[in-house]
């Protein structure tokens, strides 16, 4: 009897789980259906949802006769020079808030956290305006500078629990074997956090490269915006949309994130349980 009712749970909590995942991922496969037709049968009545009058011109479209591959250079660009920023600094910043003993140690901890309350619209304005003076609009080091600000908060705060838990002990060892505080923390350390490294590493590209708001805002030539800006802008009129090519551009945007969440999720996932464990 027992056996029967855990068998029932199992197969009710596979059928949820079923269909959470499909109505999670039929987003994603009614854009990338719908990337491969004609705007007519895109809206047509009922929709059909198998694969049907496919053709690859929204494609064609996009990389012949929009700047897709500039938008996607801004984005590789800034994206990674944010990831590398943040990581550099996270490191920094975590290791002094784990080592380091002092009565502000909360309190500064808590301004940095404090970043994250703020909503991004309330503070565009006066972004802007510091922007303005400091001649720092229309830049990649701008909009870099911009995201790592509001992206090096979590990476503080989920790098410090990591720390936290691992012995002083190895950094006792380091300095018998005369490293400084900084060999101490690149040698010994950071290689034992690679699981963090690397969730931080994908936290901060997704949120650099789906960034609108500030690259909107602080970047107005088109030489320097990123994708999200380069699509809205060249995809939606006045008058109507061309949902084959939005879909399609969209599909293509996501493509270098979905590769690297797929080759580096099992390293994420780990670092976010054992962050939630030991932190």
């Amino acid at each position: 009897m027992k056996m029967n009712y855990r068998k029932k749970e199992n197969i009710l909590i596979l059928s949820v789980i079923s269909i959470a995942l499909l109505v999670m991922l039929f987003p994603i496969y009614w854009m990338l259906v719908s990337s491969f037709r004609e705007q007519e049968y895109i809206l047509s009545y009922p929709p059909s949802l198998l694969p049907s009058h496919t053709t690859a011109e929204n494609f064609i479209d996009i990389f012949t006769k929009t700047n897709f591959f500039l938008y996607f250079r801004n984005s590789v660009i800034v994206a990674v020079f944010t990831v590398i920023l943040v990581l550099i600094c996270g490191a920094l910043a975590g290791y002094s808030f784990s080592r380091y003993r002092h009565k502000y140690r909360n309190l500064l901890m808590l301004l940095v956290m404090s970043i994250q309350m703020f909503p991004l619209v309330g503070i565009l304005i006066p972004l802007y305006t510091t922007y303005v003076k400091l001649k720092l609009t229309n830049s990649f080091f701008g909009l870099t500078f911009a995201h790592t600000i509001f992206t090096l908060p979590f990476a503080v705060w989920f790098l410090k629990g990591f720390f936290d838990t691992i012995p002083r002990s190895i950094d006792e060892a380091g300095y018998i074997d005369g490293c400084s505080r900084f060999g101490v923390l690149v040698k010994l350390i950071i290689p034992l956090l690679q699981p963090a490294m690397i969730a931080v590493t994908i936290f901060t590209f997704l949120k650099s490269w789906d960034d609108y708001l500030f690259c909107l805002t602080l970047n107005t030539q088109p030489q320097y915006r990123n994708l999200p800006v380069g699509i809205a802008i060249t995809s939606f009129g006045e008058y109507g949309q061309n949902w084959g090519y939005i879909m399609a551009i969209s599909s293509a945007a996501v493509v270098l994130p979905l590769l690297g969440f797929i080759f580096l999720q099992r390293y994420m996932v780990s670092g976010l349980v054992q962050g939630a464990v030991k932190g």
